[in-house]
């Protein structure tokens, strides 16, 4: 029996991205915050593609001006592994270009 904290994160193909801005923010502006999400992910070794939900909490699962969230669609496992882009390293890539952010929170989950 192996204690769950040995088990690795599993590799589904894709990263998500909770985008929090400030309460009150207005959806133009946490698009704003979200896209610009989107330019750092895609700048990110391992990152292909990715796709914005606006107004949308993948935390809360609801509706707010102020929530976003963004996926980041990997390259192929099998590429990605030969140029040693294994998952954790991507999530850490992608969570310190995301640190840089003025005017919102983004977490990768």
């Amino acid at each position: 029996r192996v204690p769950g904290g040995f088990v690795p994160a599993a590799d589904q193909g894709y990263v998500i991205i909770a985008v929090q801005g400030p309460d009150g923010s207005s959806l133009e502006r946490t698009d704003a915050s979200a896209r610009q999400v989107s330019e750092l992910l895609r700048a990110t070794p391992g990152i292909e593609h990715t796709l914005v939900l606006s107004g949308f909490s993948v935390v809360s699962q609801t509706n707010a001006s102020n929530a976003a969230t963004v996926f980041g669609v990997l390259a192929p496992f099998e590429e990605r592994v030969a140029n040693g882009l294994v998952l954790p390293r991507i999530i850490g890539d992608a969570q310190g270009r995301l640190m840089g952010l003025d005017d919102a929170l983004a977490l990768v989950i």
